[in-house]
C-alpha cells in the first residue's frame, strides 16, 4: 500500500512540473542607440526563438524581433513616448512583459528623446554656453552626468529586475503548496481508515 501511495505522489509531482517550466521572464535596457534584452525561464534556461514585440501605450507595435540561441535580442532604441511595453511570446499561450519607463529609456518624463534634446539645445542656457566656451552651466553638467549614469546603470537595473522575477514564491505557489499538504493529509487519513476498516 505504501508503494502505491509513493507512486501516486511521484506521479502528481511530475504532472505539476510543466506548469512551472513554462513560466517565462524578460528584461531589457538601453545601450547606446539600441534596446537590448533577454528572455529566460526559471532555472536559467534561455528563451530561444521567441517573438519579441515593443508596443506603445495604445498597443501599436513599434518594433519586433526574435530571440537568438542565448535568449538575447536587440531592437533599435524607440523614439516613442514612454511608458512602452516589451512582450516576449514563449509559445503555448505563455508570455512575459517588461515595462520601459522614461528613466529606462533615458528621456525626460512625458517626452521622447529627440524632443528633450531639441528643447535642451534651444534653451537660452544652451545658446549662451555655445557662445561662451569658458562658462559651464551646472544644470547642463548635472543633466549630462545623470544621462551617463542612467546608461551605465541600466544593465544593473535590468539584472535586479531579473533577480526579483526569479526570487520566487508567489501567492499561487503558496496556495499550490497548501493544496499538496491537504492532499497528502487526506491520503494518509484515507489509508489509515482503510487499514482500520
Amino acid at each position: 500500500m505504501r508503494r502505491v501511495a509513493f507512486l501516486l505522489i511521484a506521479a502528481l509531482a511530475l504532472a505539476a512540473t510543466p506548469a512551472w517550466a513554462h513560466r517565462v521572464n524578460v528584461f531589457a535596457y538601453v545601450e547606446g542607440n539600441q534596446l537590448k534584452g533577454e528572455g529566460y525561464f526559471p532555472g536559467g534556461a534561455k528563451a530561444e526563438g521567441c517573438k519579441v514585440e515593443l508596443v506603445d501605450q495604445g498597443g501599436k507595435v513599434l518594433a519586433q524581433t526574435v530571440t537568438d540561441k542565448q535568449g538575447a535580442f536587440t531592437l533599435p532604441k524607440p523614439k516613442a513616448d514612454p511608458p512602452l511595453t516589451l512582450i516576449l511570446y514563449a509559445g503555448g499561450g505563455h508570455r512575459a512583459t517588461y515595462q520601459l519607463t522614461a528613466a529606462d529609456l533615458g528621456v525626460a518624463s512625458g517626452g521622447s528623446a529627440p524632443a528633450a534634446q531639441a528643447a535642451a539645445a534651444g534653451s537660452p542656457s544652451a545658446q549662451a554656453t555655445a557662445g561662451a566656451t569658458a562658462t559651464v552651466d551646472p544644470a547642463q553638467v548635472q543633466a549630462a552626468v545623470e544621462r551617463a549614469l542612467d546608461r551605465k546603470l541600466a544593465p544593473i537595473r535590468a539584472m535586479l529586475a531579473r533577480m526579483e522575477a526569479d526570487r520566487g514564491i508567489g501567492v499561487q505557489d503558496v496556495v499550490g503548496g497548501l493544496g499538496w499538504i491537504l492532499g497528502l493529509v487526506g491520503l494518509a487519513a484515507w489509508m489509515r481508515y482503510r487499514k482500520q476498516g
